[in-house]
C-alpha cells in the first residue's frame, strides 16, 4: 500500500527497494561507484542488520566502510532517544541508512528521503526488515509530502545546500531552512549534525572535510555554489531566522561522525567539581581522520579552551535541536559517553548528571538491558554507579610526557612506577622479587593507567573497574596491558630524545624491566592472545591471531607530530611536494607523447613500404625463401 505521507507521483521500484518518481534520475553525489558496491554488497549479503551488528563492524576496514557501517553513528541521536520514540520523522539526506537503522529500531514512523538512487537502495536494504521504514530517492527541493512530521533531521546534508537546493534569490542554506520548517508540525523539532567551521582541530590542520585542504573553512573560501559550514554563533542565527527559536545545543566528540562523546550546554561550562577535560581528551584521539600531519595536539590544547568557557565554540562538529515551541524544563545531563563498538550485551552508556543534593554522579547504564551476555564467558562486565570525582587522569600525564619534545623512556618508566606502586598497594602485594608471573584476581583487569586518577590530595584512585576476568591473571600480564593500551591510546607524540623509542614492543619491553617484570618472547605471545581473546568476546570482532599479532606488535610506531614548524610552512612544503609531483607528471606525458609521435612515425614509414610496387613485386621471392626455410629445418632434423 502507498504511505499515505506520498502523493500517487511516487510508485514502488521493486528492483531498488525504493518509492521514487517515474521520471527521477537522482542527484550527482556520490562516494564513488567502487565503494557504493562494495557497500551495497556487504549490506546485501548481512545476516545482521542491527545498529550494534559485528557482522557489519568487521568490515570497517578504511574511512567509507567505517563510516557507513561503525556501531558508533548512531550515538549522535541517543541522547534524544527518549523524546524521539514513536514520532514520525523525516531524515533529509539518508545515505546508506546508518542513521536511518538506528531511528527504525527507536520504534520512529522513518520516512527517509535520499537523493542518489544508489544510496537510496542501499539504505533501503539497510532497513528491508524494518516495516516502520519507507526510503524515497528524491531531491529535497522537489519533495512535496501530503503531511508534516514531528522531526525533521539533516545529519551532514545542510552544508550541501548551496550545491543541490535552489535558493531562487536566497541563500540556499537559508531556503533549505525554510522548507525544514515548513514541513514540521507545531513545536516539532529540527535537528542538525554539522561541522563547525571554526573547530579546533581544523585550526590543528585537520583538512576541511569536504575539499580536502586545511584551513580552507577558517579562512573562507567557500563559494556560492559550493559545501559551506558556520561557526555557531551564524548557524544559530540563521536557524532562529526561520522561526525555530527554541534552540538546544550538544557538542559531539571527536566530531558528529563517529561520536563517542555528547556533552550538553551545561556541561560546556567550566566548573568547581567536574572536569570533562578528561573525556574530551579521550574522545578526540580516537578521531580516524586525524592527518599524518596536525601543527598541535588537541589533548594539550582542550583544557585552555574548556577553561575559557569555549568548548561550545570551538567544538569540532555541533548537534542543534531548534523547534518553534520550548524544550522541556527536564535538565538534561551534563555529557553522555558511549561505548557501542561492543556487542550488545556490553554496550553502555555513562550519564553524567547532578543528583538532587548537586552532586555529579556517573551513572554506567546498559544500552540494551534486555541482551543478555554468555554466562560461560571468561569475560564479565559490572556497572556501578560512582560519584564524579575531580583530578588528573594518570593517563593524561603520559600524553602530556609524549606530546613534549625530547621526552625519554626514563620519563616514561617514572610514569610507570606511580601506577605500578599504586596497583601494587591496591592489591596488597608487599614482596616485589619475582613478581612477572605472580598471579592476582582477575577482579584487577581493568586496574590500568586511563582508569587511575591523583585526586586533588595526591592521592591515586582506581575508577571505572568495569571489566573483570573470571581467571586469575598474571601481573606481567596486567602491566603489559597497561602499557599496550595507554600507548594505543595516545594519538600523535612529539619527536622523542631518542626515535627508536617510537617503536612500541621495545619501548614496552624496556619500561616493564625497569619495574623489574621481564617479558620474553613467550610471555609477549601469551598476552596477547589473551588481549585478542577479550577484545573479541567484548566486541565480536575477529582480530590479529598468532603470528600475526607479534608481526603487528614488532610493527606498531607511535606517530610523531612536527609542532615547532608553523603551518603555513608546512603547507607550502606540501605545495612544493605537490609542484614536484606535477611536475614529473607533465614530464612523463611529454615523453609519453614523444613516443606516441615515433610510433606514429614507424607506422606511417610501414604503410609506405607496404604499399609500394617493389613490395608487391618481390612477394613471390618472399613467399620462396621462407618455404626455403622451413624446408631447411626439416633436413637439419632428419639428419
Amino acid at each position: 500500500m502507498i504511505n499515505p505521507v506520498l502523493t500517487p507521483d511516487y510508485v514502488f521500484d521493486i528492483a531498488l527497494n525504493v518509492w521514487v518518481r517515474a521520471e527521477y534520475g537522482g542527484i550527482s553525489y556520490s562516494d564513488g561507484k567502487e565503494v557504493e558496491e562494495r557497500i551495497a554488497g556487504i549490506i546485501n549479503n548481512a545476516e545482521d542488520l542491527t545498529t550494534l551488528s559485528a557482522e557489519l563492524a568487521s568490515h570497517c576496514t578504511d574511512w567509507p566502510t567505517t563510516y557507513h557501517l561503525s556501531r558508533k553513528r548512531a550515538n549522535l541521536l541517543r541522547p534524544f532517544e527518549d523524546q524521539l520514540r514513536g514520532k514520525s520523522v523525516l531524515e533529509i539526506g539518508a545515505g546508506c541508512g546508518a542513521i536511518t537503522r538506528y531511528l527504525g529500531e527507536t520504534g520512529m514512523e522513518v520516512l527517509a528521503l535520499e537523493g542518489s538512487l544508489s544510496r537510496a537502495s542501499i539504505a533501503a536494504s539497510r532497513c528491508r526488515d524494518l516495516a516502520n521504514v519507507k526510503v524515497v530517492a528524491e531531491a529535497f527541493d522537489h519533495f512535496k509530502p501530503l503531511s508534516q512530521f514531528d522531526v525533521v533531521t539533516f545529519i551532514g546534508v545542510l552544508e550541501y545546500a548551496r550545491k543541490f537546493f535552489p535558493g531562487n534569490g536566497v541563500d540556499p542554506v537559508d531556503a533549505m531552512l525554510a522548507m525544514a520548517k515548513s514541513l514540521l508540525v507545531p513545536g516539532g523539532k529540527l535537528i542538525i549534525a554539522i561541522e563547525n567551521q571554526l573547530g579546533l582541530k581544523y585550526f590543528a590542520g585537520f583538512p576541511e572535510d569536504h575539499t580536502g585542504k586545511p584551513m580552507f573553512g577558517i579562512e573562507e573560501h567557500y563559494s556560492k555554489d559550493g559545501v559551506v559550514t558556520f561557526g555557531r554563533k551564524e548557524l544559530g542565527r540563521r536557524v532562529n531566522r526561520t522561526g525555530l527559536s527554541a534552540q538546544q545545543w550538544w557538542y559531539p566528540f571527536p566530531d558528529y561522525k563517529l561520536p563517542s562523546l555528547m556533552v550538553s550546554e551545561a556541561g560546556a561550562l567550566p566548573q568547581d567539581d567536574i572536569d570533562l577535560i578528561v573525556v574530551v581528551r579521550s574522545a578526540c584521539i580516537t578521531d580516524p581522520q586525524t592527518p599524518q600531519s596536525i601543527s598541535f595536539n588537541q589533548g594539550r590544547a582542550w583544557p585552555t579552551v574548556i577553561r575559557n568557557s569555549l568548548l561550545g565554540e570551538m567544538a569540532n562538529s555541533f548537534v542543534l535541536l531548534a523547534s518553534d515551541a520550548s524544550f522541556s524544563q527536564q535538565c538534561p545531563p551534563l555529557a553522555v559517553h558511549y561505548a557501542a563498538d561492543r556487542l550488545p550485551e556490553f554496550a553502555k552508556k555513562v550519564v553524567f548528571k547532578r543528583a538532587t543534593d548537586g552532586t555529579v554522579i556517573a551513572h554506567q547504564i546498559a544500552l540494551y538491558p534486555s541482551a543478555k551476555p554468555n554466562g560461560n564467558s571468561r569475560l564479565k562486565q559490572r556497572l556501578v554507579d560512582q560519584p564524579f570525582v575531580k583530578g588528573e587522569l594518570w593517563q593524561d600525564r603520559l600524553l602530556e610526557i609524549m606530546t613534549s619534545p625530547d621526552w625519554t623512556a626514563e620519563q616514561i618508566h617514572e610514569w610507570m612506577k606511580v601506577w605500578f606502586d599504586a596497583f601494587c598497594s591496591l592489591a596488597g602485594i608487599t614482596d616485589r622479587r619475582n613478581i612477572t608471573d605472580r598471579r592476582v584476581s582477575g577482579n584487577y583487569l581493568d586496574a590500568i593507567p586511563r582508569n587511575m586518577l591523583i585526586d586533588r590530595s595526591g592521592a591515586p584512585i582506581f575508577i571505572d573497574q568495569e571489566w573483570t576476568l573470571v581467571d586469575d591473571l598474571s601481573i606481567g600480564h596486567l602491566s603489559f596491558r597497561a602499557l599496550l593500551a595507554s600507548f594505543s591510546s595516545i594519538g600523535t607524540v612529539a619527536k622523542p630524545r631518542d626515535n627508536a623509542q617510537l617503536r612500541v614492543l621495545p619501548l614496552i619491553t624496556h619500561v616493564m624491566h625497569c619495574v623489574n617484570i621481564d617479558l620474553n618472547e613467550w610471555r609477549m605471545k601469551n598476552y596477547l592472545q589473551l588481549e585478542a581473546q577479550l577484545d573479541r568476546l567484548a566486541t565480536g570482532k575477529q582480530t590479529y591471531t598468532g603470528e600475526a599479532l607479534v608481526t603487528w606488535l614488532a610493527s606498531l610506531e607511535l606517530r610523531m607530530f612536527d609542532t615547532q614548524t608553523p603551518v603555513h610552512e608546512k603547507l607550502a612544503r606540501r605545495d612544493e611536494q605537490l609542484a614536484a609531483v606535477n611536475q614529473a607528471l607533465a614530464q612523463r606525458d611529454k615523453q609519453l607523447a614523444m613516443v606516441r609521435q615515433d610510433l606514429a612515425r614507424r607506422e606511417e614509414q610501414l604503410g609506405d613500404i607496404l604499399g609500394s610496387t617493389s613490395w608487391r613485386i618481390t612477394r613471390p621471392l618472399r613467399a620462396i625463401k621462407s618455404a626455403l626455410a622451413v624446408i631447411g629445418k626439416h633436413v637439419n632434423r632428419e639428419g
